[in-house]
């Protein structure tokens, strides 16, 4: 009879470890799994508000001088307007004035298909195309394409083309120059 109760005790001990506890320990190492990844992306969590936090606190210590020459140099929109009369003003500087302005925003499929992938684009920035004339000497010219190289916006010149003014000898230095830049502004 001894025997008979220690032989059901163990068979009973090995069936409550494959039927209760294996399961269980099998649950529990899930759980921790899943705890170790939420503990992950906790740290990862932190370690981007910490980041975030250091951002800010650089962009809350640059100046509003600088923050507005910023602006300048990559604005918000293109704002024709502004970008024509600042090259007009840098123009005149020269005894030059702006004819025959034009803004066109430069157009961008939304997806191209390159082989068998579709690539999306998906950048931060728009691209507007400004032409207009100018009618000057070659060395005026040359001091207002310089000066806008100096300034703060963001402007990428693609082609400029002239041509010979009147016949006299008093303008033989004077010419039309047609002018194409590109020039950019952050999307929102």
């Amino acid at each position: 009879m001894k025997n008979l109760i220690a032989i059901v005790l163990i068979l009973s001990a090995v069936g409550i470890f494959y039927l209760i506890t294996i399961p269980t320990y099998a649950d529990i190492q899930v759980l921790s799994a899943t705890k170790a990844r939420y503990n992950e992306a906790l740290n990862n969590s932190q370690e981007a508000q910490g980041l975030r936090d250091a951002l800010e606190a650089k962009y809350n210590g640059i100046s509003p001088e600088n923050l507005q020459r910023l602006s300048s140099f990559l604005p918000d929109s293109i704002d024709n307007i502004r970008l024509i009369i600042e090259i007009d003003k840098v123009a005149g500087k020269y005894n030059m004035s702006l004819s025959n302005a034009r803004v066109a925003l430069a157009e961008k499929p939304s997806a191209q298909t390159i082989g068998e992938a579709i690539v999306s684009d998906s950048s931060v920035y728009g691209t507007g195309k400004l032409d207009f004339s100018v009618t000057g000497s070659y060395e005026d010219y040359i001091s207002f394409v310089k000066d806008l190289e100096q300034s703060l916006r963001l402007i990428n010149i693609t082609s400029i083309s002239l041509s010979g003014v009147g016949a006299g000898n008093e303008t033989q230095d004077i010419y039309n120059y047609k002018t194409s830049f590109d020039t950019y502004w952050l999307k929102q």
